[in-house]
């Protein structure tokens, strides 16, 4: 069996020391969430996954890179190796299968991936989303005409009573008017406008394609008009054919 070269033992030392700190983060992570009453705060959260996450990165990408020289290297003990006292090291190290719990963690893993492939949406369909583009306008405007902007409550909070609605503002807060039956009367003359003004555009439309079709079909008549040659009268054809000389 052929040694190592510095190469490959500086690559296993390097993967070793990411999986130590891969480990490090995950049990300092573990330590903040079961020793504190309360959850941690998410800046000290954002910052464990941050560092889990490079970890994660970086051990894949340190596996990739030398995939191949961790799936042929064996190890073994050498005669000076402490085997009684390192004994949990030794069976580590010797194992050639996962333990259990590895083995069912990994097949679960499989399991999801291969669900998430088979279940992977590819969006939406041209026509789904024309037909999204034409309900959206209608339905936000619906949805903007229901609130009262410039108040610091909705009128569903309102409703349901700003007493209990936590906001974590300190100044006074503003509540929307009780105008709901303008609002009603308001919305509906909105939409009969809404409507009128799409009424309006189709007509426009009609005018417009009439109109080009009529200047396309005038312009055509006019064409074929001029390129009509123009037609001699009968005297003269008849002066062409008994004098056979044509017209000076």
């Amino acid at each position: 069996m052929a040694a190592l070269t510095n190469d490959q033992v500086r690559s296993l030392d390097q993967a070793r020391q990411r999986l130590l700190a891969l480990h490090t983060s995950l049990i300092a992570l573990r330590s903040e969430i079961t020793t504190q009453n309360q959850l941690p705060s998410w800046p000290s959260l954002q910052t464990h996954a941050n560092l889990i996450s490079n970890n994660l990165q970086q051990i894949a990408a340190q596996l990739s890179e030398y995939q191949d020289l961790f799936k042929s290297t064996v190890a073994f003990p050498l005669p000076q190796f402490p085997g009684k006292e390192r004994a949990f090291i030794l069976e580590t190290l010797l194992r050639t299968k996962l333990e259990p719990n590895i083995e069912d963690w990994i097949e679960e893993g499989g399991k999801i991936a291969a669900g998430q492939a088979k279940d992977s949406h590819s969006g939406l369909s041209a026509q789904e989303r024309s037909a999204l583009w034409q309900w959206a306008p209608g339905a936000a405007n619906r949805e903007a005409r229901r609130q009262k902007w410039g108040a610091d409550y909705t009128l569903e909070e309102k409703q349901r009573g700003i007493a209990t609605v936590v906001t974590g503002l300190q100044r006074e807060l503003i509540e929307p008017p009780d105008d709901e039956g303008d609002d009603e009367g308001d919305e509906e003359e909105e939409e009969e406008e809404y409507e009128e003004s799409e009424e309006e555009d189709e007509d426009k439309m009609d005018v417009e394609l009439t109109k080009s079709q009529t200047t396309a079909a005038t312009s055509k008549t006019t064409t074929a008009i001029s390129t009509t040659p123009n037609q001699m009268s009968v005297d003269k054809i008849h002066k062409i054919m008994v004098t056979g000389r044509g017209l000076g």
